[in-house]
């Protein structure tokens, strides 16, 4: 009997510790996903690493510059896109929507979300 007390108290337990929200989808590589936020894109992984720096600085003059020469484009929460590389700090995207529409570049990992 105390051997049927302490199976149920267990199984009651294990049955207690999953999760009931669904697990979240995860960005694929070669998958397609959205970009969460409003933000930028570098051409390069150095034009990238560029406007990080700028944004931490908070240098909005050097930002525009770099919009201006191409080196970087505007990518607006929602657009959708394809993920060519994907890394903890950067993601290499196709932009399939938006007024960069076929562009690519780098943004920040954490600004692509899974559709």
């Amino acid at each position: 009997m105390k051997k049927f007390v302490i199976l149920l108290i267990l199984s009651l337990f294990l049955l207690g510790c999953g999760s009931s929200e669904p697990a979240k989808p995860s960005v694929q590589v070669g998958g397609n996903a959205i970009i969460a936020v409003d933000s930028f894109s570098g051409t390069t992984e150095e034009n990238e690493t560029e406007l990080i720096r700028y944004a931490n600085a908070k240098n909005e003059d050097a930002i525009r510059r770099m919009l201006t020469d191409g080196r970087a484009f505007l990518v607006d929460k929602g657009d959708k896109v394809t993920v060519i590389e994907r890394g903890p700090m950067k993601t290499k995207i196709e932009m399939l929507s938006g007024p960069y529409k076929g562009s690519r570049g780098y943004i920040a990992s954490e600004h692509v979300k899974a559709e």
